[in-house]
C-alpha cells in the first residue's frame, strides 16, 4: 500500500479516537485530538531508531520513506510499537481513573493509549505482519531478525526487494 494512504489512514483512526475519547470523557477536544495524533500518528516517527541503526547519520529523505533501513538491516527495531505500551498506558490510565481532578492526564493517557492501538492494529493488517510481531518482547526474543517476524512469503519478498534496490 502507498505510504501516503497508509499514514492517512492512522491519522483519520487518531481522530476517531480523539473523537471517543472526548465523547467518553467529556474533556476539551483539543486535548484528544493532540494526544490521539501523538499516538496513532506521529508514533510512526519511532522508524528513525530503525533508519539510524541501518545508515546512521546520513539521512536520505527518500531512503527514509521507501522504508530502505529494514532492506538494509534485516531488522525492525520500532521500539514503540509495542503492544506492551498499549497495556502500559491502560494501566497508567486505569490508576489514574480513581483521581477525579486529573480529567487532563486521563484524557491524554486514554488517548494516546486508544489511538496506539488503532495504530498497531492497523499496522497488523495493511502491512500483513502477526500480532505477536508487534510485541517489543517478542521482537527482543526474536533479536529483532526480519526473517523471524515475518512470514516466509513476506521475508521473500523482502529479499527480492532488497536485490532490486541493490542495498
Amino acid at each position: 500500500m502507498e505510504l501516503l494512504l497508509h499514514e492517512l489512514i492512522h491519522l483519520v483512526l487518531s481522530l476517531l479516537a480523539a473523537f471517543f475519547v472526548y465523547r467518553l470523557l467529556k474533556c476539551k477536544s483539543y486535548i484528544s485530538i493532540v494526544a490521539s495524533i501523538v499516538g496513532g500518528f506521529l508514533i510512526d516517527i519511532d522508524h528513525l531508531v530503525d533508519y539510524f541503526f541501518a545508515f546512521g547519520i546520513h539521512f536520505s529523505l527518500n531512503y527514509f520513506l521507501k522504508g530502505y533501513q529494514f532492506l538494509k538491516s534485516d531488522r525492525m527495531y520500532v521500539p514503540f510499537h509495542s503492544w506492551e505500551l498499549v497495556i502500559l498506558l491502560l494501566i497508567i490510565f486505569l490508576i489514574f481513573s480513581y483521581f477525579k481532578n486529573r480529567i487532563v492526564l486521563k484524557t491524554i493517557l486514554l488517548s494516546f493509549c486508544i489511538a496506539l492501538f488503532f495504530h498497531l492494529a492497523t499496522d497488523v493488517i495493511l502491512n500483513r505482519i502477526s500480532i505477536k510481531s508487534y510485541s517489543f518482547i517478542y521482537r527482543l526474543q526474536k533479536n529483532f531478525s526480519l526473517k523471524e517476524l515475518v512470514s516466509q512469503i513476506h521475508y521473500q519478498k523482502h529479499l527480492k526487494q532488497k536485490k532490486a534496490v541493490g542495498l
